[in-house]
């Protein structure tokens, strides 16, 4: 087997792959407003969550990050405890659009990493 057969057999087998694919709509994030109301936009992927972040009504980001939402669903459905781990440290005081940037920031780093085992 050549070698980069090998590598994308193993990298298919790799937990990265997982943290990268799409999820059923099921498990995606819905994002919602502080008061539970669905803003009707739902991340199917660690790609597209990071698409949505960008244009998601900044209360939405404030209230998710406040519940420990994002790290959840980054840590259980996507299976990605180290990016779950990076958000949780990002400073609590954050909010608005500093908290949307540093999120933005350790994201894509995060799916950056994550593509060049692709």
């Amino acid at each position: 087997m050549a070698s980069k057969d090998l590598a994308k057999k193993q990298f298919s087998k790799s937990p990265y792959s997982k943290i990268l694919n799409i999820v059923p709509y099921a498990q995606g994030f819905h994002f919602c407003t502080a008061n539970g109301n669905s803003t009707g936009v739902t991340a199917i992927g660690l790609v597209d969550f990071a698409e949505k972040l960008k244009t998601i009504d900044i209360g939405s980001i404030d209230f998710h990050f406040r519940c420990g939402d994002f790290q959840k669903w980054v840590r259980d459905i996507l299976g990605d405890g180290d990016l779950a781990e990076k958000i949780s440290q990002t400073e609590k005081g954050l909010c608005g659009e500093d908290l949307r940037t540093e999120l933005l920031e350790t994201i894509n780093s995060r799916i950056a990493h994550l593509k060049t085992f692709h």
